[in-house]
């Protein structure tokens, strides 16, 4: 499998669940790339991520959604794959992290010790291989809430209920 099948797939099953722009799917690729290493111990798709500024790209992804720019992708460009595996480690990945914005999908991959973080180097566009993603932090699991802008708004709601209480009271 490719790294554009999974890309379908995400395309697929997110319809009408929430947007995806290339940006965020190329995140959630990723992340269903670690997703699969960690529960069966092998790659989901056979050809690399690579390390661009934005954190791990598909460039086949990339090219083939690039048309929509900053837009929501409407439709997958090509046919979705059957494979219970994939639809299985998709289904996680969109229950984890589909709801995250872009920006903390970026943020997340981004993060030390991350396989991206490890091999990244400004101005050329390194391959993430699955062995640079099994050494890294990313294999720890679904980071933390409170490493995202929705867990630090309710972090911070959380801390002030009172004040809340009383603004809404008001």
């Amino acid at each position: 499998m490719k790294s554009i099948d999974i890309a379908n797939l995400l395309v697929v099953e997110a319809a009408g669940k929430m947007a995806l722009t290339n940006l965020k799917l190329n995140k959630l690729v990723y992340f269903c790339q670690v997703e699969c290493l960690r529960e069966c111990g092998e790659a989901l798709f056979t050809d690399n991520m690579e390390a661009w500024r934005c954190g791990p790209v598909s460039r086949s992804v990339y090219e083939a959604f690039n048309s929509y720019g900053k837009r929501p992708i409407s439709e997958p460009f090509g046919v979705a794959p059957s494979n219970p595996v994939a639809k299985r480690i998709v289904s996680r990945v969109l229950s984890s992290y589909g709801n995250l914005s872009t920006f903390d999908l970026v943020t997340l991959s981004h993060r030390e010790g991350g396989a991206w973080k490890d091999v990244y180097s400004p101005g050329t566009d390194n391959p993430i291989t699955a062995t640079d993603i099994l050494r890294s932090k990313d294999m720890d699991g679904v980071p933390c809430e409170r490493d995202t802008a929705a867990g630090i708004v309710s972090a911070i709601f959380a801390s002030i209920p009172n004040a809340l209480r009383l603004l809404a009271n008001s």
